[in-house]
């Protein structure tokens, strides 16, 4: 499957795994990036604590084959129809603009947060839901240090009701590999520079997709405060005993986190 992660496509029943051969994949097997250390347990863990505060995120977890750790996803654009598994038609906000992937970066010429929001406004059956969530991922990406969250992460569903905002997907924390960058994907404000925004970035922000400055102001408090409630729940349910350095590392950075 395209992306940067090595992935497979399975049909995943009964705890049982099977290869698709033209139905409809029900799942995303995706293996650990070469070179990186956990990114299993990093996605796992940063799209578990999304569901635990409320955003509308892909179910996943961690499966053992053969000793190692893959990451199990469901497929959001699946629905089960008629006692049979149906693809959704969905589009990333690169699609909807014929944006070419190669370009997924806002700084490459990809969408900037401005042409998210406009999609959302103009053909969202429920836009004002659609863009509270989107304020939501995008909030959570930017606290839980996802500088990866591009184009391609943002997605809509083609449902018989209407288009809507797809569940957030793809997420970990980037900033705990040293050699990765820093800057994000999308323009935050004035700048791409993550340890450089300000508040004024984030009234820039608001502005821009059309919200009130001080909703938003609480939208992040309560994100960042719920996060960090919920951190040790979500190591508890995915982890146990057995936690990881890199997940704890996660963990104080979130615990130490501030608006």
């Amino acid at each position: 499957m395209a992306g940067a992660q090595e992935k497979l496509p399975i049909i995943y029943e009964h705890n049982t795994f099977y290869l698709p051969k033209g139905a409809p994949s029900t799942h995303i097997l995706k293996l650990p990036i070469r070179g990186y250390d956990c990114t299993v347990e990093n996605e796992a863990f940063c799209l578990t604590l999304a569901h635990l505060i409320g955003i509308h995120s892909v179910p996943v977890k961690i499966i053992d084959i053969g000793g190692k750790s893959y990451l199990l996803v469901d497929r959001y654009d699946r629905e089960i129809i008629d006692e049979q598994w149906k693809r959704l038609h969905q589009e990333d906000i690169c699609q909807a603009y014929s944006i070419p992937s190669e370009n997924k970066y806002q700084h490459e010429g990809g969408p900037s947060v401005q042409m998210l929001s406009r999609v959302i406004k103009e053909q969202c059956r429920m836009p004002v839901r659609d863009l509270e969530q989107f304020l939501k991922q995008f909030i959570f990406n930017f606290y839980i240090q996802n500088r990866d969250a591009h184009g391609k992460n943002y997605s809509f569903l083609y449902r018989a009701t209407g288009i809507q905002l797809a569940p957030q997907y793809d997420v970990l924390n980037t900033e705990v590999y040293p050699n990765l960058t820093r800057n994000m994907a999308m323009k935050l404000g004035k700048t791409y520079k993550s340890f450089e925004v300000s508040e004024d970035d984030w009234v820039i922000f608001a502005n821009e997709v059309g919200v009130n400055k001080t909703y938003l102001k609480h939208l992040r408090e309560d994100i960042l405060s719920l996060m960090k409630i919920n951190v040790d729940p979500a190591i508890d349910q995915l982890f146990k005993d057995n936690v990881p350095s890199l997940i704890l590392s996660i963990r104080e950075h979130i615990l130490n986190q501030e608006v």
